[in-house]
Parts: C-alpha cells; sequence; structure tokens
C-alpha cells in the first residue's frame, strides 16, 4: 500500500483511539454490501467508478490477478483493509491509497453515515477473486 508517511501516522492515530476499534468489531458482525456503484470510465484494462457504502457496509475480502486499486475518499471516512502484509489504513476527504494486484483486501467505511469513495482500476484485465 501506497500512502504519504506523515498521513501513514495520522492514519495509524486515528485508528488507535478506541472509537474506530470499536466500529470494526460492529462491522464484523453488520456487514453489507456496496450500495451505489456509478461507472465513469469503462475500458478493457482501465475502469474508474464512484462507490458508495452505507453505514457499517463493506467489501468482501478480494483481490485481484492484474490490476491495482487506487481508492480516494470522496465523502465520509473509508477504511482499507489489506493482508499480506497486513496492514489498516484510513482515508478521509481527499486521501487516497494504493493496493497493488494479488493483494488480498476489503473496504470498509467507519462513517457515522454513509461514505463514498472513487476506485480506479488499471491497468490489466479486471478479475474480482474473494477470500475467506
Amino acid at each position: 500500500m501506497a500512502v504519504d508517511s506523515s498521513r501513514r501516522r495520522q492514519q495509524k492515530d486515528r485508528h488507535d483511539n478506541g472509537r474506530t476499534k470499536d466500529r470494526s468489531s460492529r462491522q464484523l458482525m453488520a456487514r453489507k454490501e456496496v450500495m451505489i456503484t456509478q461507472e465513469l470510465i469503462k475500458t478493457d484494462n482501465v475502469s474508474v467508478r464512484v462507490k458508495r457504502l452505507d453505514l457499517d457496509a463493506s467489501t468482501d475480502w478480494h483481490y485481484h490477478s492484474d490490476v491495482t486499486d487506487y481508492f480516494v475518499c470522496l465523502s465520509g471516512v473509508v477504511q482499507v483493509e489489506a493482508k499480506n502484509p497486513d496492514e489498516v489504513v484510513i482515508l478521509h476527504p481527499g486521501q487516497r491509497v494504493g493496493i497493488k494486484h494479488h493483494q488480498p483486501h476489503r473496504i470498509v467505511n467507519t462513517h457515522d453515515n454513509e461514505s463514498e469513495y472513487l476506485l480506479i482500476q488499471g491497468v490489466g484485465k479486471y478479475d474480482f477473486k474473494k477470500v475467506s
């Protein structure tokens, strides 16, 4: 995952407070899918979409064989969780992070309301491989 080191420290500080950790526990119990997707660009190798997550919603754990995911928080608070290595990045509006292909990840809404993010995927053939 690539994110500025100063932002990573700020995000870690925000994650270390009890509120974020408590919300993560609730989200595991009340899991929903992404509510709304608006496709902006779609080619054979690149996809750009706006996704909206409901309160306490998350995507399934998954990875992609070829494409890299780039997430930009548009509203609310979006938590990007990754495995191998394990990492959590909390994004506020305007902040971004990238997840390379083959890295399992999921997106969680940690805001008190719905959250929205821009998802840029590329370059390569898209697939969605669920991870248990």
